[in-house]
């Protein structure tokens, strides 16, 4: 279990952040300290990871937490339609020689 300031220093995401999502229950933390701050188990840091990945390709909290609730996160499925990518209005994804997408 890590602690909201060692999360947001591992992440990037601000405590204020972390908050927030704690508030619309988003991303709870899974325990508590004697004192009531609030600790973070790797099952949340991996749901931070969706999160933000979710945010990035551009779908709005609310749809995240839908999403994530129902289970209904296939990671894989989003990278291969750009189509889908690019109608949440992210960046135009192309697909290099490699066969993974690029994005411009």
């Amino acid at each position: 279990m890590v602690t909201i300031q060692h999360l947001s220093k591992q992440t990037k995401v601000t405590t204020r952040t972390l908050r927030y999502y704690d508030s619309i229950q988003l991303l709870k933390p899974s325990g508590k300290t004697e004192g009531g701050h609030r600790l973070y188990s790797n099952e949340d840091v991996l749901r931070l990871q969706q999160i933000q990945f979710l945010k990035q390709m551009g779908f709005q909290l609310k749809e995240i937490q839908s999403l994530l609730e129902n289970n209904r996160v296939d990671v894989m499925s989003y990278l291969k339609k750009p189509a889908c990518l690019r109608s949440r209005g992210t960046r135009k994804a192309e697909k290099d020689g490699k066969g993974y997408y690029r994005f411009d």
